[in-house]
């Protein structure tokens, strides 16, 4: 059995960080594709995962650039490396 925990914790925490990013669509985007990530992580489905996880990443380059949204995106990029759940 994959250890799954790590990684779903960096998506709550992710989730929580983009609370006050802007404009609230791009976050609400955002949001959804990292609550499906979660869905998909806790699933064992790794090829949807890394779908939300990119759609994530592409909301969040919609947003404005604060320092919330860098957070956001270094924090993303450590949950993107998923080859281990191929």
């Amino acid at each position: 059995m994959l250890e799954t925990m790590p990684d779903r914790n960096k998506l709550d925490r992710l989730l929580i960080t983009i609370e006050h990013c802007s404009p609230p669509d791009e976050a609400e985007f955002a949001r959804e594709h990292i609550n499906e990530a979660r869905t998909y992580l806790l699933g064992a489905m790794p090829t949807e995962f890394r779908v939300s996880l990119e759609l994530a990443r592409e909301s969040l380059s919609r947003m404005n650039a604060t320092k919330a949204r860098q957070e956001a995106q270094k924090l993303l990029a450590t949950i993107s490396r998923m080859d281990r759940y191929s």
